[in-house]
């Protein structure tokens, strides 16, 4: 009996281990927005794939050079929807108060390198975050590889 009851608590201990690690897009993408407004491009790498955490850390570069304190933004944002299709996601959200409707886009990714277990990660393109230009300096070229970011 008290192997079974050993083995049940096992299966238990697996399971919320493993649900544990597959949080839904729309949180993920919560997170993400909410560390982005506050300019915490460090917590936000922490929701973003490889690519999108090294354009975070070209913005934090960007802001450290310029030597400028960044508007921290306190608007709430509301969810306006979701769309899932396999292994990417598309959330649809906006500013209270504003009628712009944004989307960010998320990709399910490997926890590690060869796992099968993966988990959601917001995947930023070159195009979709707008580089300050800076100030007394020429605006950054359009031509730059992506590799920069």
């Amino acid at each position: 009996m008290k192997k079974h009851q050993k083995c049940n608590w096992l299966y238990i201990l697996i399971l919320l281990n493993s649900c544990s690690k597959n949080e839904p897009p729309r949180p993920v993408a919560e997170k993400f927005i909410a560390a982005f407004q506050k300019h915490d491009f460090e917590e936000a790498a922490k929701y973003g794939t490889k690519e999108t955490a090294k354009m975070l850390q070209q913005l934090s570069r960007i802001e450290e050079l310029e030597n400028v304190k960044p508007t921290i933004s306190t608007a709430k944002i509301e969810i306006l929807s979701e769309e899932i299709a396999g292994n990417r996601a598309t959330i649809y959200f906006k500013e209270v108060g504003s009628d712009t409707e944004e989307k960010i886009k998320l990709e399910k990714v490997p926890i590690e390198p060869g796992s099968k277990q993966r988990e959601w990660r917001v995947a930023l393109s070159k195009t979709d975050v707008k580089i300050p230009k800076l100030q007394n300096r020429p605006a950054l070229p359009d031509s730059l590889s992506q590799q920069v970011f």
